[in-house]
């Protein structure tokens, strides 16, 4: 898995949405699946992505995802291939 340190790509800071149905589906299943330890502390240094999510009752939830140590904030531990996924959505 590449480091976002080295990442030659310039930060996103706009939206960019997961649009295809059975990625999204993969996402969530991935969250629903995952396991939950103790949380981490991570430093400011860490590569990280901030996911929203869009409840489908009209409320969002912000959290970080930490590349390295593939942990969404809260805990919940998630595969390689979540990274993957968010990664094809990034601009090259």
């Amino acid at each position: 898995m590449k480091s976002l340190l080295t990442d030659s790509r310039p930060p996103v800071t706009r939206t960019v949405p997961v649009a295809a149905a059975g990625d999204a589906a993969a996402l969530v299943d991935m969250l629903l699946h995952g396991p939950v330890r103790r949380p981490l502390a991570h430093p400011l240094s860490e590569p990280r992505y901030w996911l929203t999510f869009w409840l489908a009752d009209g409320t969002t939830l912000g959290r970080p995802y930490f590349v390295e140590t593939r942990e969404l904030m809260g805990g919940v531990v998630l595969t390689e291939e979540f990274t993957r996924i968010l990664e094809r959505y990034l601009p090259e």
